[in-house]
C-alpha cells in the first residue's frame, strides 16, 4: 500500500496487533478507532475503474450503494465528476457528499 494507507479491516488488525503487543486499548475502542484511521487515511479509489467490493470498502459507502455506482458506470460510461453520480439520486448525494468532489 502506497504511503502507509490502509483499508479499514487492516486498520483493525493493525490495532488487534498493538493491543496483543501491548498498547491498552479496550475492544470497544477498536472499532471506532480504525474507523477513524480509515477513513482520515483510505486508499484513493476510482470512481470509474473500481469494482462494488473495492468501492463498498469505502467507509460510510454501502455495499448496495457501490453495487448501484457500478451499474450506473455500466449503463451510462465513466463520469467526469461524483456530481453526475447523484443526479437522480438523493440518498446517493447524501452519501457521496462526504467525499473529495461530491
Amino acid at each position: 500500500m502506497a504511503s502507509g494507507k490502509k483499508s479499514l479491516k487492516s486498520w483493525t488488525n493493525t490495532i488487534k496487533v498493538m493491543v496483543i503487543n501491548g498498547a491498552t486499548l479496550d475492544d470497544k475502542e477498536v472499532e471506532p478507532l480504525a474507523k477513524l484511521l480509515a477513513a482520515s487515511l483510505a486508499l484513493p479509489v476510482n470512481i470509474n475503474t473500481a469494482t462494488a467490493a473495492e468501492l463498498a470498502a469505502v467507509p460510510g459507502l454501502e455495499p448496495s450503494l457501490a453495487a448501484a455506482i457500478v451499474r450506473y458506470r455500466e449503463k451510462n460510461g465513466e463520469s467526469s465528476t461524483v456530481l453526475e453520480l447523484t443526479a437522480s439520486r438523493a440518498s446517493a448525494r447524501t452519501c457521496l457528499g462526504k467525499f473529495p468532489g461530491g
